[in-house]
């Protein structure tokens, strides 16, 4: 679906669509493991891991099935333009449990860039939500946490959630 297009009815609301080419969209199902399962599993290697989800408290929230968006930006966002654009519509954004489940379900299927979810288990500071960046390079999967706050973000796709009733 093109958002620019002027046949798209939402596009007179959606004015921050204009910036963003929505690439798929595809139902996972979050299991009940732990952050380090899941990467191992994938045998993706987590670079410089600041947190772990041991002591997340809201990790059985995400269990469960979930509708994900993969949007992605034509232009530089902000990172606080990426998280207001992924609450829109009933959506949220992604954390790094959706994130592992989406690239253990689509993987061979979409084509995607390195993948951003901006509201992670990754607290910075206890004040500014971070987020978990997986790079894609080579096939070499590195799952990354990162808080860019005000920076500028070029050069990923971001995921955004919603919990399927």
């Amino acid at each position: 679906m093109n958002l620019d297009s002027p046949e798209n009815p939402l596009q007179d609301i959606k004015k921050e669509y204009k910036n963003v080419e929505k690439i798929a969209k595809i139902n996972v199902f979050v299991p009940k493991q732990n952050v380090s399962e899941m990467v191992k599993e994938l045998q993706i290697s987590w670079v410089n891991p600041r947190i772990t989800d041991q002591a997340y408290p809201t990790k059985d929230s995400f269990v469960g099935e979930w509708e994900i968006e993969v949007l992605r930006p034509r232009n530089t966002l902000k990172f606080d333009e990426i998280v207001r654009l992924c609450k829109e519509d009933g959506y949220g954004p992604a954390t790094v449990f959706h994130l592992l489940s989406f690239v253990s379900t689509a993987k061979k299927t979409i084509q995607y860039k390195s993948l951003l979810a901006p509201a992670s288990l990754c607290i910075d500071d206890f004040e500014y939500v971070g987020c978990v960046a997986l790079g894609v390079e080579k096939e070499d999967l590195k799952l990354g946490l990162g808080n860019w706050r005000g920076s500028k973000i070029s050069g990923y796709d971001i995921l955004r959630v919603k919990k399927v009733p």
